[in-house]
């Protein structure tokens, strides 16, 4: 049902609190994360290793460190139709992902970030 896309870049921590807490709030909720990696070849390995504990998590390197360009390369690889971008610089604790699980419960869509249309 969700698709998201997670740019990362040398935030490990970050990533492991994402993935812990979208798994614990959308257990219901069929999604995928995408993470696009424009970290240095040490760090990625470290993401690898985070990332192999999630099924519903696919990982992309990135070859240069434009990371937007990665974000649009992996648009045709998503299983759903409804996309939105997490970015690994916030702090998303599990309030965050609630907040998005009652957006698209209620069939409101963010687009962007902090905007939110109702559609």
């Amino acid at each position: 049902m969700i698709s998201f896309i997670l740019p990362i870049k040398s935030r490990p921590e970050n990533l492991s609190k994402i993935l812990i807490n979208s798994n614990k709030v959308f257990k219901k909720i069929k999604f995928e994360i995408i993470v696009v990696d424009a970290s240095s070849n040490k760090i990625a390995k470290l993401n690898q290793q985070i990332i192999k504990r999630y099924k519903n998590v696919r990982y992309f390197k990135q070859k240069s460190t434009r990371i937007t360009r990665g974000c649009f390369e992996v648009l045709k690889y998503l299983k759903y139709d409804i996309v939105t971008f997490l970015y690994d610089d916030d702090i998303m604790g599990p309030y965050v992902f609630k907040i998005y699980k009652n957006f698209f419960k209620n069939k409101i869509f963010s687009m962007g970030t902090g905007i939110v249309l109702d559609q």
